[in-house]
């Protein structure tokens, strides 16, 4: 199963919002995705469901910073960690440690990805 796909859209909308109608979730994520610069598209959609944890109003603001620059949203949502210690932290990190932060941040999104909320 491809992981990154429509059909996991739609898994994870309706179980952020299982009283709403999908159709209204992704009309508003479907505003990215307009532009021959929105880049993978169902990626950035994955990306913006997550981190709006289920709250519509943050969904709205992680699409307007998508529209702005997708690689935020992409940052936020699959390296958590890394983007929360931030790069001079990470800079006194050995190799190591920085490839089991980043081990770490895949788990969390594929564990989300493939879990629930």
């Amino acid at each position: 199963m491809d992981p990154i796909s429509q059909k996991k859209v739609l898994e994870k909308i309706q179980l952020y919002w299982p009283n709403r109608d999908s159709e209204d979730i992704l009309a508003i994520l479907n505003k990215y995705g307009t532009e021959s610069y929105h880049k993978e598209q169902t990626r950035i959609h994955l990306a913006i469901l997550k981190l709006s944890g289920g709250q519509l109003d943050k969904l709205e603001t992680y699409l307007e910073t998508a529209r702005t620059d997708y690689r935020d949203v992409l940052a936020w949502a699959e390296y958590p960690e890394e983007m929360k210690i931030g790069y001079t932290a990470k800079s006194k990190m050995t190799p190591e440690q920085v490839t089991d932060l980043r081990r770490r941040d895949r788990e969390q999104y594929l564990n989300w990805l493939q879990g629930g909320l």
